[in-house]
């Protein structure tokens, strides 16, 4: 990916970018992640009743996951 002028510097400055800096959710996974959910979603300051996206893939839902986190936020609210 290239750029024609830096998109952090003044509009003079033509030097392309070199450094990016790409912000993550934290990430929580093992074998009791979802009974955890409920309790780092309030952390994070999600009001109940909020709506989410659960991003997932086939397998995920064939091997029951998707339903584990999905029943995990319902309960919660």
């Amino acid at each position: 990916m290239a750029y024609d002028r830096s998109v952090s510097a003044a509009d003079h400055a033509l030097a392309p970018e070199s450094v990016w800096n790409i912000r993550l959710p934290e990430l929580r996974f093992g074998p009791d992640a979802t009974d955890e959910l409920a309790y780092q979603i309030r952390v994070i300051g999600v009001p109940a009743g909020a709506h989410g996206l659960l991003v997932t893939d086939e397998t995920l839902v064939d091997v029951g996951h998707a339903d584990r986190v999905r029943d995990a936020l319902h309960n919660w609210g």
